[in-house]
């Protein structure tokens, strides 16, 4: 009893030392994701890549305007066969319009949310290699700690090895 009481005792003293010899850091998120020359080539990437699908949405908008000015500005004068048909094309613009916007929204998540994993999977390695660099353990983000010692923000280095991946000094 006495040797499993002295066991524990030791177990949890070398528990204590190892908790004491830990060292934590912390990251400003926000900062990375605004700063990070990866977002401003993603955010550029998808601009060229959707940007003639949204010029066709505006296109499509555009002339759903002017059809529904046409039909309204013309509707007390116009024969009623005439206003079905142009209400009725205008149904048929509306929802085409609609499904593209769709397609287009749908695209784009899926595209915003492919760059952005691959982003974070790269800034997870850019962190772990930023931490061993400078001994620390565990890496917190900024908001999610309550308290962080001085000199254990690593946003400095993080960015500054992102913009070194990215070839820019």
């Amino acid at each position: 009893m006495i040797k499993r009481s002295l066991f524990a005792g030791v177990l949890a003293l070398g528990c204590v030392a190892t908790s004491f010899a830990t060292k934590l850091g912390t990251v400003n998120m926000p900062l990375l994701f605004k700063s990070a020359p990866q977002i401003q080539a993603i955010d550029a990437n998808l601009k060229t890549q959707f940007h003639a699908r949204q010029a066709k949405l505006m296109s499509m908008q555009a002339k759903l305007e002017k059809q529904q000015k046409d039909i309204k500005k013309n509707e007390a004068v116009m024969k009623q066969s005439r206003l079905k048909k142009l209400q009725d094309t205008f149904a048929a613009s509306m929802q085409a319009f609609q499904a593209e916007r769709s397609s287009y929204k749908k695209a784009v998540y899926e595209a915003q949310t492919a760059a952005m994993n691959t982003f974070t999977n790269n800034l997870k390695g850019v962190i772990a290699t930023v931490a061993a660099k400078e001994g620390v353990d565990f890496v917190f983000a900024e908001r999610e700690a309550l308290y962080a010692a001085p000199g254990s923000d690593l946003t400095k280095p993080v960015l500054a090895a992102l913009k070194k991946k990215a070839g820019k000094k």
